[in-house]
């Protein structure tokens, strides 16, 4: 059996009267490797003016339920744990409750807080820490550190926003740590940390807490080579969870995880990001629900600007946005230019907006980067919906992303585009799934080249009246456009897709009352038009009418200023087609419009 000794045999009271300083310190030198140290309970003051309480023999425990509390206002750690293969396991620690609202820490050594760790193999199994001045759990260039679900840090020592450097629990420089559930949250006081777990530099690092405020990020992590944070659970004021690697990672193998986190903010929050990522390199970001927060999630590529930084490899797959007010995510950097973000995969994305004002240029899922930095993004399987009484701008909205795939998304009841596409070459829209998604189904701009446009099905609802099923903006070059339906547009189902300069592939596209078979139901005679306005033909601008044959009979061709662009073998029998003239003012609108029977 170990031996087991305590603090009372040294002279410790424990009154919350008494200064234990000279008993706790006895205690704590006298112990030997193999030893146990029981504070039984009780509150036992300590001054750590002259030196923190140092826990520095190797191979021992300190367990019970009392509390060591700092006698004095001093900037200074309390308790060290400075010796290897050490085991907390009951003791309290807490703060006197000043307030340092004017502290920067110079250097790692000074930030001061309620219980230190410098060993390694140290085993922090539960603690309340309470109402530190700076730091609750600080762990210093530790390996094979153990932060336990037994631990509380319930912080800050007033009821107000007073330090940028409050922090739960500071892991700095760490390797071979596990985090596993402790709670981080308010005191009794209302007081509560700044970033509630902050971990940076070194490698191979655990995240799981249960954090329940905190005034800034719930978890923030930045340069932790193959982190892992998982299962988080974090209500906050601002951001949730934000994740930054080590700059230049390319040659990393480790990837970063980031899964299964539930991320909220906090009633009267006022941060804008609920899940920050900057900077992944071969990450995985898995499972996680963010809910309140303006941007749900936000990728920031390159934050580093410089050319030889190539972020790649990012799988974000199976997470959920709740209630954002500006985007669901947003990929963005302010205007940076060099680097490269490549083979980036969003999938099963399910966003749902608030059930309030939205942002005039809400979006769910948007990407808006210089030019060249963004390729191969593909976009798939995403469910972006609506909360059945506010809208946002647009489903799906990339500029400057070359080679994307945006394939299998269902969008439903956005007020002005399903897809927009500005500036992207060789991109292909497959088979998604457009209801009542804005004026334009699909919007392709910004001379956009070498696409495909193929097996999208966009539909009218009762929402927002759609104009244009797909809108070329004269702007394609060398696209296809195939198999598309479209059902109801109410001016042209694809238009300005054509000019003369440009050459476009269109086959299969369907259009009528049942977009999805592409038959329409046409009365007779005069009953149907096809109208094509200002058209200027001096530009080079090609525009007709192409109704695909069934073997039938003519039928008879109502005559237009434009009907020669329609062959008698270009319709039915039992229909008439009517092609109404060239409108007085010139002009550049044109269209192609194709009805498979």
């Amino acid at each position: 059996l170990q031996d087991t000794v305590s603090v009372k045999d040294f002279g410790a009271v424990g009154d919350g009267v008494t200064d234990d300083t000279a008993a706790l310190n006895a205690a704590a030198a006298a112990l030997s490797s193999g030893q146990v140290l029981f504070i039984p309970e009780g509150t036992y003051l300590y001054n750590p003016t002259s030196s923190p309480l140092t826990f520095s023999t190797n191979n021992i425990a300190i367990w019970g339920k009392g509390t060591i509390k700092a006698s004095v206002s001093q900037d200074k750690t309390v308790v060290l744990l400075s010796g290897n293969y050490i085991t907390w396991d009951g003791p309290s620690v807490e703060g006197e409750g000043t307030v340092y609202s004017s502290y920067t820490p110079s250097t790692e050594g000074n930030r001061y807080a309620l219980l230190r760790v410098t060993g390694d193999d140290v085993d922090i199994r539960s603690a309340l820490i309470n109402t530190p001045y700076l730091i609750g759990i600080h762990a210093n260039a530790c390996n094979n550190l153990t932060i336990g679900d037994g631990v509380d840090v319930l912080g800050g020592p007033i009821a107000a926003r007073v330090n940028t450097y409050f922090q739960g629990i500071r892991i700095y420089n760490c390797t071979n740590y596990r985090v596993q559930n402790p709670h981080i949250g308010a005191n009794t006081a209302g007081g509560k940390p700044e970033e509630a777990l902050f971990a940076t530099d070194g490698e191979n690092g655990f995240i799981q807490a249960n954090v329940s405020a905190s005034w800034d990020h719930g978890v923030y992590c930045i340069g932790v080579d193959g982190l892992i944070v998982d299962g988080c659970t974090t209500v906050t004021n601002a951001g949730g969870i934000a994740c930054s690697p080590p700059q230049y990672q390319n040659d990393k193998v480790t990837p970063t995880k980031l899964t299964n986190n539930n991320v909220r903010a906090a009633v009267g929050a006022t941060g804008t990001v609920g899940f920050f990522i900057r900077d992944m390199h071969n990450a995985v970001i898995q499972g996680n629900f963010v809910e309140g927060f303006p941007q749900s999630y936000q990728i920031i590529p390159v934050q580093y600007d410089d050319a030889n930084n190539n972020i790649e490899g990012i799988v974000f797959a199976d997470n959920i946005a709740r209630d954002w007010t500006e985007y669901g995510i947003s990929i963005a950097a302010g205007g940076l230019s060099l680097g490269k973000l490549q083979y980036i995969k969003i999938v099963n994305f399910d966003s749902l907006p608030a059930r309030t004002t939205l942002d005039a240029s809400s979006v769910h899922i948007n990407s808006s980067l210089s030019a060249g930095i963004t390729n191969s993004l593909i976009i798939s399987g995403c469910t972006l919906g609506n909360n059945g009484s506010h809208y946002p701008t647009e489903g799906i909205s990339l500029a400057r992303a070359d080679h994307a795939i945006i394939s299998e998304n269902i969008i439903t009841a956005v007020t002005t585009k399903g897809i927009d596409v500005n500036d992207c070459d060789y991109i292909q829209i497959l088979n998604n799934d457009l209801l009542d998604a804005g004026t334009t189904g699909i919007d392709i701009r910004g001379s956009s080249a070498s696409g495909t446009v193929i097996g999208n099905n966009i539909v009218d609802g009762s929402l927002h009246v759609l104009a244009y099923g797909i809108d070329g903006n004269d702007n394609t070059a060398g696209f296809t456009f195939a198999n598309n339906r479209i059902k109801g547009a109410g001016t042209v189902a694809i238009r300005r897709c054509q000019q003369a300069s440009y050459t476009n592939t269109f086959f299969g596209n369907k259009s009528g009352d049942d977009a999805l078979t592409g038959t329409v139901a046409l009365a007779a005679a005069t009953t149907t038009t096809v109208t094509n306005d200002n058209v200027n033909e001096g530009q080079g601008y090609t525009s007709y009418v192409r109704l695909t044959p069934i073997n039938q009979a003519a039928a008879t061709l109502v005559s237009g200023a434009n009907s020669p662009f329609v062959g008698a073998g270009d319709h039915t029998a039992g229909t008439s087609f009517k092609v109404r003239q060239t409108g007085a003012a010139g002009g550049t609108e044109q269209f192609f419009y194709e009805i498979v029977q």
